[in-house]
């Protein structure tokens, strides 16, 4: 590009952003004046070891809490890195690594200095602090610019409005969806939920402390056995994401056991009271399974995913922006994405036929003979939903904050645990969702239909993609 001075230029990358543009430095020596790690680092994944004069003028923004610094650093606790042997040789020194200290030569391209903001890793693309601290290297490693103060920002308003645009899309779900149940055409679906039979009294506890626990232990499982893309979750045709194949096995994982667990409580306790599949929102009273109504729910369900999906084209279209806040992006589906999704289609549908059945059915809150308002519900759902993140989430965190390691210290829970941060508002989504839904029609399938098209689509077009050769 003409705008471009290429006797000028600098880069910086994030994370896996990092170690590619170590790549290019690697084989551009020459090419650029300034260079910038953040939460990043050499000698990882194709990324050259560092010395003292590669990259060229480097700064470092590690942050005290980074996730990553044994894979990247080779130091188990984060703020430890400055005591790191490897960092002691990219910044030429046998000495510990004193943060803000200029090190070398701007001039001769062998300048270090590193930065350590008190934060995660992927706090540091969401934070006014590290960002100055980017802002304050290229002032001082490269020519021109105007010379604002590193302090002196406006990002952060484009990402508070795409948090306006998000939120938007999910009222828009609902909203439209309770406008087409109005329409002759999906109107038949209305019904009013079957009488309650679900776990009562100090059973629904017990019921809510396995429901909420329950997804933990299987997350850890998925990731171990399926993070390694060994044998059924290697990258395919199918499946080429290898993220959202361990997210696919995980909720397979949680709806076979939550189905054992439901059927054993159905049998031994339920169905000797009179309890059918009806009480749990799967079939019509003295008609079962109405294909037709199913159809019709699958139908509007993609009506309003599609409206919904239609939105943020458009947004990305005129405003280059999708929806997003922080790590969580609903990014559109392209050609490629879509025909991803239907791979994956299958097993969530299978995961939230069951969630709808146990949310509604077994764990439905309330008493037998007295409907709760639909707010309360809602609330009591969504907290079913998300307060196992946040117990597995704070363990795993507080010893980090402690001054340690992550509470779970195998390799690949540093990246799970970044993962689970999209949990909360995915499944705060899906609470909502599901509950309005089962409200307005007294089944579970609209409910279920939204969430798996809504959360595939999510999942699939923010993920990477794995082509096998």
């Amino acid at each position: 590009l003409d705008m471009v001075d290429v006797d000028n230029i600098g880069m910086e990358g994030h994370s896996m952003g990092g170690w590619a543009i170590g790549i290019a430095a690697s084989v551009m020596k020459d090419a650029y004046k300034s260079f910038l790690f953040a939460s990043s680092s050499t000698g990882t994944y194709g990324c050259p070891d560092g010395t003292p004069t590669y990259p060229r003028n480097m700064g470092l923004i590690y942050s005290k809490y980074d996730e990553f610094s044994q894979l990247m650093w080779l130091t188990p606790v984060p703020r430890d890195v400055v005591k790191g042997d490897k960092l002691k040789k990219v910044f030429g020194t046998t000495e510990d690594v004193v943060v803000g200290k200029l090190y070398g030569s701007i001039e001769e391209g062998t300048a270090r200095k590193l930065y350590q903001p008190s934060m995660i890793h992927p706090r540091v693309h969401l934070s006014t602090e590290a960002i100055g601290n980017a802002i304050e290297w290229f002032q001082m490693t490269l020519k021109g610019g105007n010379n604002l103060p590193p302090s002196n920002q406006t990002w952060y308003w484009k990402e508070i409005f795409n948090l306006v645009a998000l939120i938007g899309m999910v009222i828009l779900l609902v909203a439209l969806g309770g406008f087409l149940l109005k329409t002759n055409y999906f109107k038949g679906l209305q019904e009013e939920p079957a009488p309650k039979k679900s776990i009562s009294g100090g059973g629904w506890w017990i019921g809510a402390v396995i429901m909420i626990l329950l997804p933990l232990p299987i997350y850890v499982w998925a990731w171990h056995y399926h993070w390694s893309s060994k044998g059924i979750a290697r990258p395919s045709f199918i499946w080429s994401e290898q993220i959202t194949t361990v997210i696919m096995f995980w909720a397979l994982g949680v709806a076979i056991v939550s189905l054992i667990l439901f059927l054993v409580w159905y049998f031994l306790t339920k169905k000797k009271s009179g309890a059918t599949l009806v009480n749990f929102g799967l079939t019509w009273k003295d008609e079962g399974l109405k294909w037709g109504k199913i159809g019709r729910s699958f139908l509007l369900a993609f009506i309003i995913v599609f409206i919904a999906h239609l939105t943020l084209a458009i947004s990305t279209w005129l405003f280059q922006t999708d929806y997003r806040f922080w790590v969580f992006a609903i990014k559109p589906l392209d050609a490629l994405h879509f025909g991803i999704t239907l791979g994956y289609v299958i097993p969530f549908l299978f995961y939230f036929i069951i969630l709808g059945i146990v949310l509604h059915g077994q764990m439905r809150p309330g008493k037998p003979d007295a409907a709760m308002g639909i707010g309360k519900e809602t609330i009591i759902n969504i907290i079913l939903l998300i307060l196992g993140y946040f117990i597995f989430l704070a363990y795993h965190y507080i010893p980090l904050f402690a001054g340690g390691t992550l509470g779970f210290t195998m390799r690949y829970m540093s990246l799970a645990g970044i993962v689970m941060f999209q949990y909360i508002p995915i499944f705060a989504i899906v609470g909502w969702i599901t509950t309005y839904f089962y409200r307005k029609t007294g089944h579970i399938y609209l409910g279920a239909f939204v969430s798996t098209m809504l959360i595939t689509w999510i999942v699939v077009a923010s993920q990477a993609i794995h082509f096998k050769f």
